[in-house]
């Protein structure tokens, strides 16, 4: 039997001016069904970075 798994890579410009507001940016995207990885990028945190995997 053969699996095909592909991923799908989303970033997101979100404003967030503080660190609870990147903590719950971060709550919500995990809530997500398939998602795999999560992260924040940018020289500001400004970016939220989702990684969902389905089969």
């Amino acid at each position: 039997m053969v699996l095909w798994w592909f991923q799908q890579k989303i970033v997101m410009k979100v404003q967030m001016n503080c660190q609870k507001c990147r903590a719950q940016a971060l709550q919500v995207a995990a809530e997500a069904d398939g998602v795999n990885f999560l992260a924040l990028e940018g020289a500001e945190k400004d970016k939220v970075v989702v990684i969902r995997r389905w089969s």
